[in-house]
């Protein structure tokens, strides 16, 4: 199974999350199950970033692979806080 790698925008907020979801999902509905997202360039993740990662997640399920990578200090703090580091896989 190849692995799909999605380079994140530099905000993932109430602005542009609707955009990002519709791109991932795009993404799945054309059958990929292993999804990388790439954080690199994301300085900031909102509450409304975080309802799409989980929702990507969620879709994707226990049969795929889900991961995020490169990410940043601002942003591996939010997922901490609200909890997403225990049940996301960070590279």
């Amino acid at each position: 199974m190849e692995r799909k790698v999605y380079r994140a925008p530099k905000r993932i907020d109430r602005n542009s999350s609707a955009g990002v979801q519709d791109e991932l999902d795009k993404l799945l509905d054309s059958g990929v199950s292993s999804l990388l997202i790439d954080l690199t360039d994301t300085e900031y993740l909102s509450s409304a970033g975080i309802r799409v990662l989980v929702a990507t997640q969620k879709r994707i399920g226990r049969n795929g692979s889900f991961a995020l990578s490169n990410v940043r200090d601002a942003v591996r703090e939010t997922l901490e806080l609200v909890g997403l580091t225990e049940v996301m896989t960070l590279e």
